[in-house]
């Protein structure tokens, strides 16, 4: 840093290795301690930090420019994009760059005073240091200009992390894609449990935590005989969740143009599936996905919009009422009913809401007649696994009878490799949508933004700013 002549400098391709030993005080969630990289000593200065968290894991946060706002975003561990150069999308359409200003950046004098990065975490940022951490962390990072990328990226673990604390659960918030614990994390006795209910409890070799979802933990589950099979159980939760998903999943398997995991056993606390391999990114296999979407778009379509039961959208209930008016169903079951979750009504200010209604009120503008087909609804890369032969898997539906750019959303608006331009152009050649379709991504990705705005609140933070971006033409002026 320019502020500290005397200070080591880290040159391409350097590692830094944080050790946190012990941390004492507030016990609140998102208490942080670790490693803080800014651009200067200056207050607002651009930075990136990676740090253990009170209650969400180790994370990684920056600042990131997205259109015309400087927002700060909060990073799973699972960052392991390909090297700088492979073109990792991490906003839509590229990468990204450390700009702008956060809640972690420490405030200190304008031009630094002299002071140092010891100096510069005291203050304001000492108050965020507040983690109670059990035994000691490692935290180990490889520097490369313009990406954050932990050593043998692709596992799905933090490479060179050793913790302690209790496992992590990935969190889909859009395109925030953050990491999080659910609000009862299960041991293996949980799922022993379960498995002992329906008779598969005797002889298992081994059980493994698995990255899962914001409503589940995943483990999975190698028995003696040498087969195996995915666990998902959950401690509070509707008791129909699960068969919903295994609903869904038969539903879309019978369309015969996609694949889904076997469904081995369904119970109210433990989804037992088919244990499938980590997604295939080469081009030929979005390609073939493509396929495989386009058909099942064209296969299944309907007179109304809905769905014979409602399903679940992460923890929320998605509302799926038989509708005959296509506009009046997205509006009013997959844009304003957010509006009334508690966490959507601390974080939404007045002015959000009339914009969003405003919206609403335009949308048969926006939005042109489109049939209802059959759609996954919750179709972003964390929920595409693959067979072992290379072919794309669904996984997690929140099925409905809506519009096929719904599912196209949601893999435009979030993070996804390059090769997944291949998806579009040949989705678009097999299933054309009306001429700008494009255009239209951020105004139906709404329906997910409000999602987890409903499920995080004020912590949604990027996506906050991503609908009030939409919004933008709404708002009165």
């Amino acid at each position: 840093m320019d502020e500290v002549p005397d200070g080591p400098r880290l040159g391409r391709g350097g590692t830094i290795t944080v050790r946190v030993t012990s941390m004492n005080g507030s016990s609140s969630a998102w208490s942080k301690a670790g490693l803080i990289v800014k651009a200067s000593l200056t207050q607002g200065s651009a930075y990136a930090a990676m740090m253990v968290t009170g209650g969400h894991g180790v994370r990684m946060q920056w600042a990131v420019r997205g259109q015309s706002r400087v927002v700060g975003r909060w990073a799973g561990t699972d960052l392991n994009g390909p090297a700088p150069g492979d073109g990792y999308h991490q906003l839509p359409g590229g990468g990204f760059t450390v700009s702008g200003t956060g809640d972690i950046a420490p405030a200190v004098p304008a031009g630094g005073g002299g002071g140092s990065v010891t100096s510069a975490l005291a203050g304001t940022f000492a108050g965020l240091i507040a983690v109670i951490v059990v035994g000691t962390v490692f935290i180990t990072a490889e520097y490369r200009p313009g990406v954050h990328r932990s050593p043998g990226a692709g596992g799905a673990d933090l490479a060179g992390t050793r913790s302690t604390l209790a496992p992590v659960h990935g969190v889909h918030l859009g395109l925030l894609a953050v990491r999080s614990m659910p609000d009862e994390t299960s041991d293996d006795d949980a799922l022993r449990a379960s498995l002992r209910e329906i008779g598969h409890a005797d002889g298992i070799a081994a059980v493994r935590r698995l990255s899962g979802g914001v409503i589940a933990d995943a483990w999975l589950i190698t028995w003696a005989d040498g087969t195996s099979a995915v666990g998902k159980i959950v401690n509070s939760a509707a008791p129909d969740l699960f068969r919903t998903e295994a609903d869904g999943l038969a539903a879309l398997r019978g369309t015969g143009h996609l694949a889904t995991p076997d469904v081995l056993a369904v119970t109210d606390r433990l989804l037992l599936l088919e244990a499938l391999v980590p997604r295939d990114d080469s081009a030929g296999s979005w390609e073939a996905f493509a396929r495989d979407m386009a058909g099942a778009h064209r296969a299944v379509v309907s007179d109304r919009f809905g769905w014979p039961c409602d399903g679940y959208l992460g923890r929320l209930r998605q509302v799926n009422t038989w509708t005959a008016n296509e506009h009046e169903f997205f509006a009013e079951h997959r844009l304003l009913r957010y509006l009334t979750e508690p966490p959507a009504e601390q974080a939404l200010t007045a002015d959000d809401r009339r914009a969003l209604e405003r919206l609403c009120a335009r949308l048969p503008e926006l939005i042109p007649p489109m049939p209802a087909v059959l759609t996954h609804g919750d179709l972003w890369t964390g929920n595409l696994v693959s067979q072992p032969g290379g072919r794309i898997t669904v996984i997690d539906p929140a099925v409905s009878y809506t519009w096929a750019e719904v599912d196209l959303s949601m893999l435009w608006g979030n993070a996804r490799p390059p090769a997944s331009d291949r998806f579009f152009a040949v989705y678009q050649e097999l299933n054309p949508s009306p001429p700008g379709w494009a255009e239209r991504m951020p105004v139906l990705h709404l329906r997910e933004l409000l999602s987890s705005i409903a499920h995080f609140g004020p912590a949604a933070s990027y996506d906050l700013g991503r609908v009030r971006d939409t919004l933008g033409p709404f708002y009165q002026r």
